[in-house]
């Protein structure tokens, strides 16, 4: 991936035009500019690039480098600041139009304003929400951030709001973002009302750094939805039923969400585990890169049943659980599985990975001890964990 271009622009630092030789014996030169002696003018035999200033108009000049002529325009701001502006090349421009625009410009110098100043404003009046989520992109992928992050974006901007993508977002109003998450509340609940307009919000705040966008982000008037952290651990009763169901599903997905429940990985993480990060004779799984990245990068225990697993998995492929492509779409399609095929007996409440991944509970319910553990979840106790000291011989 290449790596970031930054652009420099607008300030000049070089010094105010002066009287010298002809082209070559420095780096400008003087003399009025007409169509004949604009043909007439060329680098020397250093080929450094020489600018020719003209003799009737104060600032304006001609930038001649080996390939390319280029009229422009050059003035003293307030602040002792220089402000040089390209015009245009020529021969698109002809000497007798391109002076007539270095007029324009220092009109509107004299009346106080900064033309490359009002040139970037209006640029950035056009940059639209697909142009941000670009940028936005880019700086993800230079960052090395996860790939479950940019696929979010990706999915969930066109999904939300794809009626926007081509809108400028300096035209994107408050009240058209306080109605929208209203109306994604209402249609999509209120974690992705809430999550598509911080998205929006991350995006015009990157877009922001490169251009001049007017103010603080549209969303800043949105009155955000309350959320609670959802806590749904598999309950002792809903368990054995669950894993009875579990061993209808194909040897991947039953050893999958068994891997998730022993361990306490998130679903990503449990899905993307490779051998080269497993090590059974230590009994550990390694995670170089879950989510907050590689900063954040542990080692999970691995119990007996665990490693029992493992070594029936590997004896099948040699990617942990590849046949789900190192995603964690296959994985949720199995988790409504287990749920249809427990609903027939009774077991109708919601299942997904994120449930089971509550070792404090449900891991010693699955081994049959029915004591709370010291285990902690290691995406969310900071790594650390305490086994379970009861005589149980499936919980060690």
């Amino acid at each position: 991936m290449s790596g970031r271009v930054f652009t420099k622009v607008g300030v000049c630092r070089t010094p105010a035009p002066y009287s010298g030789p002809s082209s070559g014996a420095g780096v400008a030169a003087k003399l009025k500019l007409t169509k004949a002696s604009v043909e007439k003018c060329a680098v020397g035999a250093d080929r450094r690039q020489v600018i020719f200033w003209d003799t009737e108009m104060r600032g304006f000049g001609l930038r001649v480098g080996p390939n390319t002529k280029t009229y422009i325009f050059q003035r003293d701001l307030p602040g002792r600041r220089t402000r040089r502006m390209t015009i245009g090349r020529h021969p698109t421009w002809s000497p007798e139009e391109a002076r007539k625009e270095a007029r324009s410009l220092a009109v509107r110098v004299d009346k106080g304003e900064d033309p490359a100043v009002t040139k970037r404003a209006r640029a950035a009046r056009g940059v639209t929400l697909r142009q941000a989520l670009e940028m936005h992109l880019t700086r993800l992928r230079a960052k090395d951030a996860s790939p479950r992050t940019i696929e979010t974006l990706t999915y969930e901007i066109p999904r939300y709001l794809g009626d926007w993508l081509d809108r400028p977002l300096a035209e994107i109003s408050r009240d058209e973002c306080r109605r929208r998450h209203h109306r994604l509340t209402e249609r999509s609940g209120i974690y992705a009302a809430n999550r598509a307009l911080r998205h929006l919000r991350t995006l015009y705040n990157t877009a922001a750094r490169v251009h001049d966008l007017p103010g603080r982000a549209p969303t800043v008037a949105v009155d955000w939805n309350k959320q609670r952290r959802r806590r749904e651990p598999i309950t002792w009763t809903e368990l054995p039923l669950w894993h009875e169901r579990l061993l209808e599903l194909s040897p991947v997905r039953r050893d999958y969400h068994l891997f998730v429940l022993l361990t306490g990985l998130r679903a990503t993480d449990a899905a993307t585990v490779r051998w080269e990060h497993v090590d059974l004779d230590a009994a550990t799984v390694h995670r170089p890169k879950p989510k907050g990245g590689v900063d954040r990068a542990f080692t999970v225990p691995l119990s007996k049943r665990c490693i029992e697993l493992l070594r029936a998995r590997r004896a099948e492929s040699a990617v942990e659980f590849g046949p789900l492509g190192g995603t964690t779409a296959g994985c949720s399609r199995a988790s409504r599985c287990a749920t249809t095929a427990a609903s027939s007996r009774g077991y109708r409440s919601r299942t997904s990975t994120a449930r089971f991944a509550r070792p404090g509970r449900s891991r010693g319910a699955f081994a049959g001890c029915r004591r709370r553990t010291g285990f902690a979840t290691p995406t969310r106790a900071r790594r650390t964990s305490r086994a379970c000291r009861c005589s149980t011989s499936r919980c060690s």
